[in-house]
């Protein structure tokens, strides 16, 4: 699609006279970059339910076109065609994973899935029935002791597969697993689905008539299902849970799962570059901020400088004036009197001059041009 080059008046009329959504398309931007033209160019655009209310008949208004900003150009250009390679570009494809799998009958291999099966096994249960490790974090791996042999043949196959693939697994004693993929910490769990139902009593507390108070409020139910979850962060957009369906299986997954931190890390960059990206915005928009408030200090104190510099010249001037004008009425006074006005003229001139700043232009200069 070639660029199109349109003026102010012939973009405003556009967007009265269709949706943004499909005028956007026509110019070859998204909907929200054409709204963000329209804004910088002062270009008033139909509010919401504007297309709306012409479909049904209803009257309505188109805002005239504006004045438009000091720094904006009659013409706007529109280059479709740099914003489609861009986007194109950022359609890589992604790594090719080696395949994961979980090597059922093998003993368990990975030093992090043997220590995490030891620690849950000589760990306690909590009220839903899942184990902990008494003494250090074993958050990535949640479940009851029915399902933890088939879960720790999963947590395994899951941290070979990191690895064989080039990521990192580490194990942080109050901080459980890590996983760092091309420089971006990621954490996992693998848990097992627990149902929550309200308390039913049970015939030894209906027997026991124990209060209502002192009952629990929820009874749990272990399903054995297990659900492998990335903690993304920054990273929407992308797949982070993987779980046993009716048909599915999670070892079936395990791939996926494992490109999944991949896709996360890809989606943390780009979270991390659209970050800065706005921080520098930001940063230029306060720097542009902060030189127009200076700038605009400079004027007013350089303008308050130039009126006060009138204002004692015009004092000046007019003490100047009263001068001649008292010399004058002194000619007609006695010898004395008239000596006593000579030295107050004297006195009166001097002053005069001291205020005037003709008479030193160079420190009315400097304060001038000072920053």
């Amino acid at each position: 699609m070639d660029c199109k080059i349109l003026t102010r008046e012939e973009l405003h009329a556009l967007v009265w006279s269709k949706p943004i959504q499909r005028l956007s398309g026509e110019l070859g931007v998204s909907d929200v970059g054409l709204a963000k033209i329209c804004k910088r160019h002062n270009i008033p655009t139909p509010g919401r339910g504007y297309w709306r209310k012409k479909e049904t008949g209803v009257q309505t208004k188109v805002i005239p076109l504006r004045l438009a900003p000091r720094d904006s150009t009659n013409r706007i250009v529109f280059s479709p065609g740099r914003q489609v390679v861009a986007k194109i570009h950022d359609q890589r494809p992604t790594k090719t994973l080696v395949s994961v799998t979980v090597a059922v009958g093998s003993p368990v291999s990975h030093p992090i899935a043997h220590r995490t099966e030891d620690l849950l096994n000589r760990g306690k249960r909590d009220e839903r029935g899942i184990l902990h490790a008494r003494r250090c974090d074993c958050s990535h791996l949640l479940v009851s002791k029915s399902t933890l042999p088939r879960a720790i043949l999963v947590l395994d196959a899951v941290l070979r597969g990191i690895e064989q693939n080039g990521g990192e697994v580490e194990w942080h004693r109050d901080g459980g697993v890590r996983v760092n993929v091309e420089d971006r910490m990621m954490t996992f769990t693998v848990e097992e689905v627990v149902r929550k139902h309200g308390h039913q009593k049970t015939e030894a507390e209906i027997k026991k008539n124990t209060a209502d108070w002192m009952l629990a409020r929820w009874d749990y139910e272990l399903t054995g299902r297990l659900k492998l979850q990335i903690h993304r962060g920054e990273s929407e957009g992308t797949r982070h849970t993987w779980s046993d369906g009716k048909q599915q299986r999670s070892e079936n997954c395990l791939t996926q799962f494992v490109s999944g931190f991949w896709a996360v890390a890809k989606a943390l960059r780009n979270a991390e570059a659209k970050r800065q990206r706005w921080q520098r915005e930001w940063q230029e928009k306060q720097r542009k901020a902060e030189e127009q408030r200076r700038r605009h200090e400079r004027e007013k104190r350089r303008g308050d400088l130039l009126l006060r510099a009138a204002e004692e010249r015009r004092q000046a001037t007019q003490l100047r004036e009263f001068i001649i004008a008292a010399a004058r009425a002194a000619a007609l006074l006695d010898q004395e009197t008239e000596m006593r006005v000579v030295r107050l003229l004297a006195w009166a001139k001097e002053y005069a001059n001291a205020i005037d700043p003709l008479n030193d232009l160079t420190a009315l200069l400097d304060d001038f041009e000072r920053e």
